[in-house]
């Protein structure tokens, strides 16, 4: 099954999350990402536009990524984990788990650095 367009999927998602329903909102993100995890940019745009709600919890993109990390889907995870840090940049355990995600990849420099931005931002934890 196709992915609709990302203006009405993002819509999906918004009703979705408006109406408390923030497992399906993250389901619905995840499919669009899954689907065309280039399209990222476009996804973080109509959030920036359409989505003010979740600048400041981007919990359900992280709930879809640690999914994915788990199913071991990494580029989409790390796709949603970049994703959250551009809504929120300090989001200490979203740069944490996009360490995860590039380490798993092999992507070590990447890696240590998504690390050092997380304890920077969170020093002793």
């Amino acid at each position: 099954m196709a992915t609709p367009p990302i203006s009405q999927a993002l819509a999906l998602a918004l009703e979705h999350h408006r109406a408390g329903r923030v497992g399906d909102a993250g389901i619905v993100l995840r499919q669009i990402l899954t689907d065309r995890p280039h399209e990222a940019e476009a996804v973080f745009a109509a959030f920036q536009t359409r989505w003010a709600s979740i600048r400041n919890s981007p919990k359900p993109i992280i709930r879809a990524a640690l999914q994915l990390l788990e199913s071991g889907q990494y580029e989409t995870a790390l796709a949603f984990l970049r994703l959250a840090t551009r809504l929120k940049p300090d989001y200490v355990s979203a740069h944490r788990h996009m360490a995860e995600a590039l380490r798993a990849l092999g992507r070590e420099e990447e890696a240590r650095e998504a690390w050092r931005t997380a304890e920077r931002l969170s020093p002793g934890e």
